[in-house]
């Protein structure tokens, strides 16, 4: 075949409608390789008769060859780029262009791009697209509005990690600050990773202030732990309308506090799991300690297997809010751990004094107990954080012994870089239907919406 090879018939109608242009290349006795086609394309049907280069993508086939017994391949021409690629008849969604794509993923959740990131390089590089993560700060945190400058950082994407992985402590007074050192300590040891804190005897956080944090710990020794305690809590009911989350501990929960006790709308419009009540002890008898789980599968209860409350096992004996659910009670009965959805926030109460017995009280719980797991937990839930789940995963990994291992190689690490052809064919198959399914399901979604 001569390598002056032309086509004799092409049919060159363009359609009205913005899209992929299909042209039917036919050729009635000759069966061309994909190659001359392709250069025939870049050639001849780059331009329209005006003499102006297509932007959208031509999709055409070649002739089908009776030798070879099979249906002929459909291929995909891009003139901005000058790229031919084959399309798979099983794989129509990849002719989509990258901005429907886009516009796609920008109605799932970070979950769906987990599993949507998996299922080729171009969706993976797609998933970090900035126009992505500002829709996905925006749905998260409503007090954003439509803010096209991310605040604190450079990208949304950064934004984004940065406030799941930060988490804030406020309480006080200064005068026992061991005791807010001890609660920052246990929490990064329990693996959050950024964790600031803020006296709040002095100078109360504003909304802006507290927005780059995922959630917040709140907690007070005494009357003046809190500059305004009616302050504090309208902030942080608006901090939580946002969908900020909140961990409320003891003291901030008893109303015999002057300023150590969270009010304001907070209180006022039922923020609190456990309605608020006089601060109660076990007056140096029979330390609290973990009663009843309720629900043991909650992520808060994760690793959690011991508590003690220490001699004092300070605690409020409030009842539990009507729209509150239990987690897991005292060994008294009183509840211990509590949630409640308020709007796109979340709030918990952790029914004890945060800081440990290695601030030298033994009045506190005990330090060799999971109370520090526990504050963590809450912390990552009512956050949405998955800190906690990677480093666990993280540690879990460098730990990992096969359980059914030859002995003369217990401990040595799995190979993944020695997994056969087979299993990354069934990986790709795999990730292929993930990215169907997903898009499937948006599109019923949409059609319902209409």
């Amino acid at each position: 075949m001569s390598n002056n090879y032309s086509i004799p018939h092409v049919c060159t109608s363009l359609p009205s409608s913005p899209g992929p242009r299909r042209l039917s290349i036919r050729s009635p006795c000759l069966h061309p390789t994909p190659s001359q086609y392709r250069d025939f394309l870049r050639r001849r049907v780059s331009l329209t008769p005006d003499g102006k280069q297509l932007a959208a993508p031509i999709i055409y086939s070649t002739p089908s060859s009776p030798s070879l017994g099979c249906r002929s391949p459909k291929y995909i021409y891009h003139p901005a780029t000058r790229r031919t690629s084959v399309i798979d008849p099983a794989d129509l969604i990849s002719v989509f262009p990258e901005e429907i794509l886009l516009y796609i993923f920008s109605f799932l959740d970070v979950t769906d791009l987990f599993f949507v990131c998996q299922v080729s390089y171009t969706w993976n590089r797609l998933c970090e697209d900035e126009f992505i993560f500002r829709n996905i700060c925006q749905r998260c945190f409503p007090c954003l509005g439509d803010t096209t400058h991310p605040p604190f950082e450079r990208t949304w994407h950064t934004f984004y990690e940065q406030k799941k992985r930060s988490f804030g402590v406020l309480g006080g007074p200064t005068a026992q600050s061991s005791c807010m050192d001890d609660v920052i300590t246990k929490l990064r040891s329990a693996g959050l990773p950024v964790v600031d804190s803020h006296f709040t005897q002095k100078r109360i956080p504003t909304l802006d202030e507290l927005q780059k944090y995922s959630s917040v710990l709140v907690y007070s020794y005494n009357s003046s732990a809190f500059l305004d305690g009616t302050l504090i809590g309208d902030v942080l009911a608006d901090y939580v309308d946002n969908g900020g989350g909140v961990v409320v501990t003891v003291f901030t929960n008893c109303n015999n506090l002057r300023n150590g006790f969270i009010k304001g709308r907070f209180y006022e419009q039922g923020y609190h799991p456990i309605t608020p009540s006089r601060q109660h002890d076990t007056n140096g008898k029979k330390p609290l300690t973990l009663g009843k789980i309720v629900d043991p599968t909650h992520p808060i209860m994760e690793g959690v297997r011991s508590l003690d409350g220490g001699r004092s096992s300070f605690f409020c004996p409030g009842a539990l809010n009507p729209d509150s659910k239990l987690i897991a009670e005292w060994s008294n009965g009183v509840p211990l751990v509590a949630e409640l959805q308020k709007g796109k926030g979340r709030v918990v109460v952790l029914n004890f004094f945060p800081p440990s017995s290695d601030t030298g009280d033994p009045r506190f719980w005990l330090s060799s107990t999971d109370g520090d797991v526990l504050l963590a937990n809450a912390l990552a839930y009512v956050g949405r954080s998955s800190v906690l789940k990677k480093a666990r995963l993280s540690w879990n990994s460098q730990q990992w012994v096969g359980a059914n291992e030859d002995p003369k190689q217990a401990g040595a690490t799995p190979d993944y870089a020695s997994s056969s052809r087979e299993e990354k064919l069934k990986k790709e198959r795999r990730h292929r239907q993930i990215g169907k399914r997903i898009l499937s399901k948006l599109f019923t979604s949409l059609r319902k919406n209409e």
